[in-house]
């Protein structure tokens, strides 16, 4: 069995060890899961990852591999990152570039003229509703996917929950809540089910504009999601 996992920082461990590390795959969660459960692993998952690269990179991976595994040795683990994140894809780069609403400062540097502008008009159109409409239409789209290909598959939340407007019950419904459990439930999104266990930031990132966790919550969280996948692996899920 293969654990593939995606996701923000959150997923690929960002910040375990130093300040401004974008990855420590083998220290995040997703490796101490696929341990406890015995399987193989791969962490696609990078910081300031938007839905829509998660979405990219799950479908790319698993077009670019799926002959290497019956559909019975492949489970999806996708923690979603924040709706009001956003990609591009950077004709000087030649690569999808992640947009973070808030890192001015860092994009001012980095991105050409028509970028910065691009990541400016982006930030003052932003809407919460719209936001929270794309992130149930990402969900209903992924999850469907990974059911046209008959792979088990487990969704969860990083920092917050997925609001449930009273406008999007046609959205809601559609949400298959058997196999994303705590689609609506704060308290078991990773950073506060971590905090509310008594685990603190990584002292690096303590006065820093991120929050992230050590090494000893990665290893927590991944044997609670493993504790979990064992129970329904072979039931409802």
């Amino acid at each position: 069995m293969l654990l593939l996992a995606n996701g923000c920082s959150h997923t690929a461990g960002a910040e375990i060890e130093y300040e401004t590390q974008d990855n420590c795959y083998d220290k995040a969660y997703p490796k101490t899961c696929a341990e406890e459960l015995g399987w193989g692993w791969v962490n696609l998952a990078v910081s300031g990852a938007s839905q829509e690269r998660i979405i990219r990179t799950t479908i790319d991976w698993v077009g670019r591999n799926y002959k290497n595994y019956s559909n019975s040795e492949l489970y999806v683990v996708i923690m979603w990152s924040a709706s009001s994140r956003t990609e591009f894809y950077s004709k000087s780069r030649r690569n999808y570039v992640q947009v973070v609403p808030g890192n001015d400062e860092v994009y001012k540097k980095q991105f050409t003229k028509a970028e910065y502008l691009y990541y400016q008009s982006y930030v003052v159109l932003q809407n919460r509703s719209a936001q929270i409409a794309k992130w149930y239409n990402n969900v209903i789209l992924l999850q469907s996917y990974l059911k046209s290909m008959n792979i088990r598959y487990l969704f969860l939340n990083a920092t917050e929950p997925l609001p449930e407007y009273a406008s999007l019950p046609h959205l809601i419904r559609q949400i298959d809540n058997r196999k994303y459990p705590w689609a609506h439930d704060s308290n078991n999104s990773f950073l506060n089910l971590v905090i509310n266990r008594g685990y603190k930031m990584a002292k690096h990132t303590e006065k820093g504009f991120c929050h992230h966790v050590g090494e000893d919550a990665h290893i927590f969280y991944g044997k609670n999601i493993a504790k979990y996948i064992k129970e329904t692996v072979n039931g409802s899920i």
